[in-house]
This record gives C-alpha cells, structure tokens and sequence, in this order.
C-alpha cells in the first residue's frame, strides 16, 4: 500500500519551506510531497506537510484560518516587509503607548489589505516578487481579510509582539504595517511563528531534526483527521467500480459535496454524493 497522509512539521528559522520537502524525500525515499501553506524562511512554526497521494488534497486545506505569534518593529520598513529586506525608510521615534482594548477593536476591524510586492501572488501571469526583484512596476490590488483573537503579548518600544488569527490570503508582514500606520508611523515583522492551522496545533508538530528514515512512518497521521467530512466505508465490489470510476448508490448517505472514501484501512480518494450517488473527485491511483 502506498504511503499516504500529513507530516506536521515545526519549520526552523533559516531554510525554505521547498528545503524541508527535499530533506523529506531523502528520507522518505517519497517523491510526492508537498505542502498546504508555505512559510517564508525567516519565519518558523507549524507546517502541513503532504506526502504521496495526499498531496492531491491540498486545495482542501488551504482555506482554513492560521493562528501566529509576531514581533514587530516600529520606525523602519524594509522593501519586503521582513527583517531580510533593505531598510527602505527609518523614522526617528519617542516613545508612545498602546492600548490593547483600542488596537484590538482597529485590527478586528480590518476587512481588507493590500499584499506584499513581495509575494507569490500573480499579476498579468507573473508572480509578484519576480517582477519586484525586477524593479518593474505594478499595482498589488487590496484583499478580503479577517482577523480575530488578537492580543498583545509584550509592548517593549519599538517592539511588538501580538497573536492574532486570519483568514486565508492575509500577510502577516502587510498586517503589521497596517498596525504601524494606526499610530502614523512605519513597522517592519521581525519575528513570525505559525502557531495553528484549523484544528492543528504546533504542540503537535515534530522538530526536523527528530525524523529519520526508521522512524517517519509513525508520525504520518490519516487526512480524515484533517478534512472534516464523512468518511464512506466501501465493499469490494463498490471499490472496484470507484476504481473505474463508475457511479455508486449509497442510499443511506446523505447529500455531501465532500466525503473521503475508504476501502478496508487503504484511503481510495475523495468524492461527492448527490442524490445517493457517489460521484468521485479524485482517485488515488
């Protein structure tokens, strides 16, 4: 039976999220990985990461809302909105405080940012960062956002630190600008660690470090854990006609645009049931 599930990751400061899916296909011996999120190399924290057939999942997984612990600084803004860009603008500043309860209620707020020049989003067929390291110009267009469970963990001027959870497509480094210029003034993220994804928590992540090729195996976990829809249990003969991706009546299913589908303990794909008909999305061949 192919190996088939999600590797959660703790991604350490310093290397690509494609750094990790190479170290794991030596170890694995897996070609197929991939991930559901990536995280840029100076931020660490909790990665999904999909090995063989479970990488044909991760349209599922990637609209779940995320959860970080940030560090911002205020008074300098980079080109790339992290701590690896050129300091682009330096603002001399005196101290001035924060109430929780105000920045709280401006963040929550927020409906929609603009990203980053430097990121993966496209525009005219081109991703954004190519065409910034190009000196090409170009407009990033604002997006939908939201943001909830926002605090300040620690306010020691000119840095910082807050969690907060968002929404799909929010920019953690575009956010803390936002923040910045609530009190008129420029910030650049420093620090950022991805504490949760949906249902996973970091708690639950193993160290790079910790995987060998002995030992993998027992941390891969079932993506029925991470995709939360009905499981349907097939016989023989359905297993067979799913295969070849023939209809099968499940009367006794309910109506469900999403279901896993299972044949003994071997995960055969993910489909849809319509009028008590199992239609297959895709096939785990």
């Amino acid at each position: 039976m192919d190996k088939l599930g999600i590797l959660l990751i703790n991604k350490p400061v310093g290397i690509t999220s494609f750094d990790i899916i190479r170290r794991l296909r030596r170890i694995t011996n897996i070609k197929q990985i991939g991930h559901a999120g990536t995280l840029d190399p100076f931020a660490e924290g909790l990665m999904q990461i999909l090995v063989g057939k479970a990488t044909k999942i991760a349209q599922y997984l990637t609209n779940y809302d995320k959860s970080y612990q940030v560090q911002l600084q205020f008074g300098i803004k980079t080109d790339t909105g992290d701590s690896t860009g050129q300091v682009i603008v330096e603002e001399n500043l005196d101290y001035f405080p924060i109430d929780e309860d105000f920045l709280k209620a401006k963040v929550e707020n927020l409906r929609e940012q603009i990203p980053p020049i430097y990121s993966a989003i496209k525009v005219d067929g081109q991703r954004a960062y190519k065409l910034a390291r190009k000196k090409q110009d170009f407009v990033m267009n604002p997006r939908p956002i939201s943001i909830s469970d926002f605090i300040i963990i620690d306010y020691s001027f000119p840095i910082l630190t807050y969690k907060c959870k968002v929404s799909k497509g929010t920019y953690i480094r575009s956010l803390s600008e936002q923040i910045a210029e609530m009190y008129g003034t420029i910030a650049t993220t420093i620090k950022l660690d991805r504490l949760s994804v949906s249902d996973s928590h970091i708690a639950d992540a193993i160290n790079l470090d910790d995987i060998t090729s002995d030992n993998w195996e027992q941390f891969l976990l079932p993506i029925e854990r991470f995709i939360d829809c009905p499981v349907i249990q097939l016989n023989e003969k359905q297993n067979s006609d799913y295969w070849f991706g023939r209809e099968i009546q499940v009367p006794d299913q309910a109506d469900a645009d999403l279901v896993i589908v299972k044949f003994k303990d071997e995960t055969k794909g993910i489909a849809r049931v319509d009028k008590s008909v199992l239609q297959a999305k895709k096939v785990f061949k």
